[in-house]
């Protein structure tokens, strides 16, 4: 796959939710084909922070309030919401309510915590719920809550954020395959890719007994 383009960004928020601000963004941003590059307010074309009126007119503006934090426990009767494309995304991190999306103004909705809250599981750590084997319960989950277990909230804030830019005169090339579209790619026989991965379910040194 190509190097991705560089995106000038800008992330102020209190030390605390920086860093989980700045994983989800480049998260988000992964996808597109993008990858941040971290500079000024003045000098972003993407900025997420308490003082969006302090960054330039025609960035992509997201307000973060210093109070902001990813690390929350979700309540399904008070989220925010964000619609895009005919489709209402759920914002765990809020503020309640239907959040504006205009990209041409500042955005209120909190996506940058909200990609975090998804990402991280942070209803996992974040709530006391266990079952009789310890492990967190789907009843528990706001996925369970909203009805929405089959559905994928971050990459349906990852193509909000990909029209957001586009719409401040961003290019987003998107995901590719060699150097080419998903769509292109899958038409010259390039549509299969294996993503190894491992699952560590104890850490401890084994034991002669549990032998």
């Amino acid at each position: 796959m190509p190097e991705a383009l560089p995106l000038a960004c800008c992330v102020e928020t209190p030390e605390h939710a920086a860093a989980a601000h700045r994983y989800a963004l480049t998260e988000l941003l992964r996808g597109l084909g993008l990858a941040p590059v971290w500079t000024s307010a003045e000098e972003a074309v993407l900025y997420a922070g308490a003082r969006p009126e302090h960054a330039r007119e025609h960035a992509l503006r997201l307000r973060l309030g210093d109070t902001s934090g990813p690390d929350r426990p979700a309540d399904a009767a008070a989220l925010g919401w964000l619609f895009h494309a005919g489709r209402r995304i759920s914002l765990p991190t809020g503020p309640a309510g239907v959040q504006a999306a205009d990209a041409r103004a500042v955005v209120e909705a909190d996506v940058l915590g909200s990609a975090f809250w998804w990402l991280a599981g942070v209803q996992e750590t974040a709530t006391v719920a266990r079952d009789v084997h310890g492990r967190f319960p789907y009843a528990a989950s706001l996925q369970h809550a909203l009805g929405t277990a089959a559905e994928a909230p971050v990459d349906a804030l990852r193509l909000w954020l990909g029209d957001a830019l586009r719409a401040t005169g961003i290019h987003v090339p998107g995901r590719t395959w060699g150097g080419a579209p998903p769509r292109d790619a899958a038409a010259r026989g390039a549509a299969w890719a294996v993503a190894l991965s491992h699952d560590l379910d104890a850490v401890r040194t084994p034991r002669l007994r549990a032998l």
